[in-house]
């Protein structure tokens, strides 16, 4: 149960280890419960898991406890983001999928699923082509050259992604 006095606590160690810390057990609970009060891709804004929390724990705080709280849902937040993709990993290696920037040098036909963020926009993808080595750079005078994998989706000749790029993004070889 959260309180004051846990509260205070748990202060005194995030001034130890600053967000190194783990979050506190029961207000991960508290956002779990909130979460499932929402619509499925609706996103739990964290003041108003600050508001959740301290009106379903009854508490009444002052400004600094009222601050470590809001720290407290960070926390959570990036615990259960961590959880969740753990869990998306896992679920994708059961399929056969392996993480592209878990390359181990293939090249081939692949399959490649995923999203990936860049800057401002995501990308859904979803596409069946080949991995290539893609030549990168050139060092000492042309005696080192470095290649990356690259993927070209069917149909297409230059288009494509680096594998090395690509956030949460898996690929499966096609045999």
């Amino acid at each position: 149960m959260i309180t004051r006095q846990t509260l205070n606590l748990e202060q005194g160690i995030f001034n130890n280890l600053k967000y190194q810390k783990k979050p506190m057990a029961d207000v991960v609970e508290l956002l779990r419960q909130y979460k499932a009060t929402l619509e499925p891709n609706a996103t739990a804004y964290n003041a108003n898991v600050e508001a959740y929390i301290v009106s379903k724990a009854k508490l009444d705080l002052d400004n600094e406890l009222k601050d470590y709280l809001g720290k407290e849902v960070y926390l959570a937040q990036q615990y259960l983001d961590k959880e969740a993709k753990a869990k998306h990993t896992q679920e994708m290696a059961d399929k056969g999928y392996i993480p592209c920037k878990e390359w181990k040098g293939y090249e081939g036909p692949a399959e490649l699923v995923g999203k990936n963020d860049i800057d401002w926009m995501s990308i859904n993808i979803k596409e069946v082509g080949k991995i290539i080595k893609s030549l990168v750079k050139v060092e000492d005078q042309g005696r080192t050259k470095i290649y990356e994998p690259f993927f070209i989706p069917k149909g297409k000749r230059t288009r494509g992604y680096y594998l090395h790029n690509m956030g949460a993004c898996f690929y499966k070889a096609i045999v």
